[in-house]
């Protein structure tokens, strides 16, 4: 109950919708790209992009926890912005004029991904106290399954033949 009741004043300003939206941008703008590389730059690999994603994450999530922990830095806003720069760079995917500019959208989405990821653990602690902190984990990573079970079905019936702007926008 305790759990619920901090959830909800957490989000009791954000509706569903806004709140799926944030979770969805992460997952659905990953997924169509190696895709969205084939029928815009045919001659080039789209899976460069998944690979350039998952090690930038993977070395900002060690980055990113090793800043966590200093006493001056604020877990909260460097999620908040790694959720606005994700936005911002998921945005510019179909205004992309290069391959090279998509690699460079991966690398800053890779970061912001492993910001997102990293911080998930800590946040959870900081908002309910070590006692909660597993259940508010779990709470977390049950919401996250709703999006991203259903925006990748969802996001493909939005896809125009060769143009993911609906689903990248």
């Amino acid at each position: 109950m305790f759990l619920l009741q901090k959830a909800e004043s957490i989000c009791e300003k954000k509706s569903e919708k806004e709140i799926n939206s944030m979770i969805n941008v992460k997952y659905v703008s990953i997924l169509f790209q190696p895709q969205h590389t084939r029928d815009n730059f045919p001659d080039k690999d789209g899976s460069l992009l998944i690979l350039c994603l998952s090690i930038t994450s993977g070395v900002s999530r060690i980055v990113c926890g090793k800043l966590a922990d200093l006493a001056w830095v604020s877990r909260l806003k460097m999620q908040q912005a790694a959720f606005l720069v994700l936005g911002v760079s998921t945005m510019c995917i179909p205004v992309a004029t290069s391959f090279e500019a998509l690699i460079a959208i991966a690398l800053v989405m890779g970061v912001c991904d492993g910001v997102f990821v990293c911080l998930l653990g800590p946040i959870a602690f900081d908002i309910v106290g070590p006692g909660e902190a597993s259940q508010a984990i779990g709470f977390l990573l049950g919401i996250f399954s709703i999006p991203f079970t259903v925006g990748p079905p969802l996001a493909g019936t939005l896809v125009i033949p060769h143009s993911y702007s609906p689903v990248e926008i």
